[in-house]
Parts: structure tokens; C-alpha cells; sequence
């Protein structure tokens, strides 16, 4: 088997799309805006439109992130995130859920 090279995290200079859910509160906040931070584009689902406004004013450009309205239980709704994701975005380069 060949060796794998370790894994230091997302390369510097090289901006990904990271899918990330949860993103109005905890842990999913912190990663967005951590992602967001180091260039980034975020796209990003919570049950809580009111939520997802508040951290959408955390981001100085919206125009480079998607933020969406999506129950992650429900397949009607995660089939509509991935044809919106597909759509605008293209495949996701990470996915944090």
C-alpha cells in the first residue's frame, strides 16, 4: 500500500467551497466564519432564516457565499440544497455537517 501524505489542513492560497450545515449557531458559525475568514466561499443551511440573516451580516461579501433555509431531516429539502448547490455553485470541494 502506497504511503499517504499527511494531512495539513486546507492549503493556503487555494480557496475550496465548503458545504457546511448547522451554520446559525455553535460550532457551524465558528467554522463558517472561520472558512469565510480565510477566503473561502461558504455555502451554508440552518432550519432558521432568522438566524442565517444574523450571520449573513457577519460576512463583508455575501456576493462569494450562499446561505439557505434547509431541514436536513427532511429529503425534499436536502434534494433542493443540492440542486441550488449544483446550480450556483457546482460540487462542494468539503462538507461539514
Amino acid at each position: 500500500m502506497a504511503a499517504m501524505a499527511p494531512f495539513n489542513g486546507i492549503a493556503k492560497g487555494g480557496s475550496r467551497t465548503v458545504l457546511i450545515t448547522g451554520v446559525s449557531k455553535g460550532l457551524g458559525r465558528a467554522l463558517a466564519l472561520e472558512m469565510a475568514k480565510r477566503g473561502h466561499t461558504v455555502i451554508g443551511c440552518s432550519r432558521t432564516q432568522e438566524q442565517l440573516n444574523s450571520l449573513q451580516s457577519e460576512f463583508p461579501n455575501l456576493d462569494n457565499h450562499l446561505f439557505l433555509s434547509v431541514d436536513v431531516k427532511s429529503n425534499s429539502s436536502v434534494e433542493e440544497l443540492a440542486r441550488v448547490v449544483a446550480e450556483k455553485n457546482g460540487v462542494p470541494d468539503i462538507v461539514g455537517i
